[in-house]
């Protein structure tokens, strides 16, 4: 509920926006934009058309009120807006904004807590009217429209001659920090092999695959014109499993989605350097098999790295040939493990001709894997290997 005020607070509180004032003597508020909130001189505010109807979003709520934009010079409403401190929703004749306040708010939100866009919405209508939250102008469109008009700052003309190679009409967020030819790294010290393992770019696939667009017609338009197929199942008794994957992916146009996103520091910020939809499930197998050859590519690469660390260090200590070694080994280890993920995933390691998704594609092309069980038996193996070595610690503690 909005506080009393006091007829001194008033005047004050009479500019801002977005004020809860539970005391008026005369007409309505109609700011003005362009005067800093000070009445446009040019105007007559008893004339009923001389401001327009404006829905405001801020912290506290969502108001609607009246405007008045200046006409004093030649400047489109949305730049009055925007001198305001008020994010149009629209370029073209604005009637709804949004503070910057707000827009700072909903930042931090969404990284600290992952709140969505809609919940942060519908809390602000409940903070408005917590009785009646309906009655609150659903705002939740105008601000997702708002969210994705980074680009109206011409961002490009900016990007492009500080990140070479800058996409245009991009709207993800770059990632300063990764290793870029050109712009935070020198492009000779790329083919530099000491330094291979400091320059890498370290890229992360992460995919929901349970955002999923459904669109009918244009699924009865297909079927129209394709023939039927059975899929087989090896379970005779259970026929629901004869119709799981048609099921799961009947009526859709996409299936999922899946970022590309850095590995090294999307911890603290998500740092997107593509996203795209997913038109069938093989395009998950592409993506997560490819995860698979990268990580076996990695892995058989710090085997070399080590090996030749420990090559070069007899002459200094043993103890560090001792660690070098023990790091080869262990990477040998990872390497091998994941040609055996892979081989329970989808099938024996292919040629070099072939790739992985074709190589999986051939041998499964009716099934789909099931990587949440694949996961958990990878964890298992990780937690029994760590438990051993708990046990050979102790066992050595216990000696000495």
């Amino acid at each position: 509920m909005p506080t009393l005020s006091s007829k001194s607070n008033l005047v004050q509180q009479e500019q801002t926006s977005s004020a809860q004032i539970s005391h008026w003597d005369s007409r309505s508020q109609n700011p003005s934009n362009g005067h800093r909130g000070d009445p446009y001189p040019g105007i007559d505010y008893d004339y009923v058309n001389a401001s327009q109807s404006f829905t405001l979003t801020d912290i506290n709520g969502i108001h609607k009120t009246r405007i008045v934009f200046c006409q004093c010079k030649l400047t489109d409403p949305y730049s009055q807006l925007l001198d305001g401190g008020i994010f149009p929703a629209t370029h073209e004749q604005p009637e709804t904004g949004f503070t910057f306040n707000l827009l700072e708010s909903y930042h931090v939100e969404s990284l600290a807590s992952k709140k969505s866009v809609y919940d942060f919405i519908t809390a602000l209508r409940r903070r408005t009217n917590w009785d009646f939250p309906e009655d609150v102008p659903d705002v939740y469109f105008q601000f997702c429209h708002a969210l994705r008009s980074g680009q109206a700052h011409n961002i490009d003309s900016i990007m492009e001659a500080l990140v070479p190679g800058w996409p245009k009409k991009n709207v993800m967020v770059f990632c300063f920090a990764c290793p870029q030819p050109g712009f935070n790294i020198d492009e000779g010290a790329i083919n530099e092999e000491d330094l291979q393992h400091l320059i890498t770019l370290f890229l992360l696939a992460n995919g929901h695959f349970g955002l999923q667009k459904n669109d009918i017609l244009e699924y009865v338009d297909y079927m129209k014109k394709v023939a039927n197929s059975t899929e087989k199942s090896t379970c005779v008794k259970l026929k629901a499993a004869q119709n799981q994957n048609k099921a799961k992916f009947a009526g859709i146009v996409t299936s999922g989605v899946v970022a590309i996103t850095c590995a090294r520091h999307s911890d603290w910020v998500q740092w997107f350097r593509a996203c795209a939809d997913m038109q069938c499930w093989q395009e998950e197998v592409e993506i997560l098999s490819e995860e698979f050859r990268r990580a076996i590519h990695g892995f058989e690469k710090m085997v070399l790295i080590w090996h030749e660390v420990a090559a070069a260090s007899y002459e200094f200590s043993e103890g560090f040939v001792a660690y070098a070694q023990h790091q080869t080994y262990n990477y040998m280890r990872q390497a091998r493990e994941a040609r055996e993920c892979l081989v329970v995933a989808g099938g024996t390691w292919p040629t070099e001709s072939v790739t992985l998704a074709e190589h999986i594609k051939n041998e499964r092309p009716n099934q789909k894997i099931d990587w949440v069980a694949l996961t958990a038996e990878v964890e298992l193996q990780e937690d029994e290997e760590e438990a051993m070595t708990k046990v050979v610690q102790e066992d050595n503690d216990n000696d000495s």
